[in-house]
């Protein structure tokens, strides 16, 4: 009988190849020194050894399966991203962004350790078996899709002609407001906002008399997500009577003599100026 005993305690049968010549195949072990010894005794039971030794190592790193890629994520989502490498031996994981990543060290699943605003962040993450390390440098990008929030906070629904209009709205975002805008007749303006609130206003003087005259709230965030679905209704009217002014006669006049008189009248309602109109009414007597 021909076998070899390794210092690991595990003992293999050698086999005859040709001649006098024995060999066997070992799976390598784990990585390290190891000594054997080889042990023949023939049929009269004489037993004779002799001494070896070989070196196991791995130079081969962990293999990763598939290959990370950089990641998009909305603004609203929380970061998850599984990682997956293969390798003859237990892998252990790691990413250099402690601060705003954590990774699983044995499934290799990354998530967000923070809050993570708008913008590109980049990092590294590594696969190891202990001797070798594989590594992977991928971006997540934070997008913003989502529209602004608009309510109408108040507004007036009538109001007099050339009176002022008031509207004031709540538009708030998950990042940030870039501007909120009124229209009215195909024209925007920019609103007001009241400090660091959530609030904006806008007053104006509307000229044109109409019931049901339609405006729109635009609210846009930095990322250019457009909210102008907020529309409304007011009416202009005119409740206020003409003012009679100024009335004088030719009095006193002859006897079936003609007579005149001279009124001014002003009201607002006449391309939003002021006007003043003069009536003359003749009347002749006989």
């Amino acid at each position: 009988n021909v076998w070899l005993a390794l210092s690991n305690g595990i003992n293999y049968s050698m086999n005859l190849e040709s001649g006098n010549t024995y060999n066997v195949t070992l799976l390598s072990p784990i990585v390290g020194n190891y000594n054997f010894t080889i042990y023949v005794n023939d049929t009269y039971d004489n037993l004779n050894s002799t001494f070896g030794n070989f070196t196991s190592h791995d130079t081969i790193a962990p293999k990763w399966s598939p290959v990370p890629s950089s990641q998009t994520i909305n603004l609203t989502d929380a970061f998850s991203y599984d990682v997956n490498a293969t390798d003859l031996r237990s892998i252990t994981y790691g990413i250099n962004d402690t601060t705003n990543f954590k990774i699983n060290s044995s499934t290799g699943l990354i998530e967000n350790n923070t809050y993570l605003g708008i913008g590109n962040y980049s990092f590294t993450i590594t696969a190891s078996d202990g001797i070798n390390t594989n590594t992977s440098s991928i971006m997540l990008s934070v997008i913003d899709l989502v529209v602004p929030v608009v309510s109408i906070a108040n507004y007036t629904n009538s109001v007099e002609y050339n009176g002022a209009f008031n509207i004031s709205v709540n538009v708030t975002d998950l990042d940030e407001v870039s501007s909120v805008l009124f229209e009215f007749n195909n024209s925007n303006t920019s609103m007001t906002q009241i400090g660091n609130s959530s609030i904006y206003y806008y007053t104006f003087n509307p000229t044109n008399i109409s019931n049901g005259q339609t405006f729109r709230i635009i609210a846009i965030d930095r990322s250019g997500n457009i909210n102008g679905t907020i529309t409304r209704v007011f009416n202009v009217t005119d409740n206020t009577k003409p003012v009679i002014s100024n009335i004088s006669t030719n009095s006193p006049i002859e006897f079936n003599g003609d007579i005149l008189i001279n009124a001014t009248i002003t009201d607002l309602n006449l391309n939003s100026n002021y006007i003043n109109l003069n009536y003359f009414f003749f009347f002749l007597k006989k």
